[in-house]
């Protein structure tokens, strides 16, 4: 998500799901203002210097597996809290990017 390689922060890769930077308050107020009035759901992620906006699918989406409809900023973030070394173990950076992917709206 902060990372400079991401292209929100100005670098090539993207990032599995639309992630919008703002650093003038004004315009993610505007940004803001959009997605309510179009009903969209979203998630911030504040930084000393920025603000990150991800619209996303409701959580209670039939577009998204059971064990995703939970995800909330962390997750839209980058992190992931699993309950068992199994599940992680079997969890790959591509499996979790394409999860993250399923949010977009």
């Amino acid at each position: 998500m902060k990372y400079p390689c991401f292209a929100h922060n100005g670098g090539s890769e993207p990032y599995p799901l639309p992630c919008q930077r703002f650093t003038e308050p004004a315009d993610a107020w505007l940004e803001i203002d959009r997605l309510h009035a179009r009903n969209i759901p979203y998630n911030l992620i504040y930084s000393k210097n920025c603000l990150h906006l991800i619209a996303r699918v409701p959580q209670d989406s039939d577009k998204l597996c059971a064990d995703s409809r939970g995800y909330g900023w962390s997750e839209m973030a980058g992190a992931v809290t699993l309950f068992s070394r199994e599940t992680f173990e079997n969890l790959s950076a591509t499996e979790f990017e394409a999860e993250l992917a399923g949010f977009a709206p």
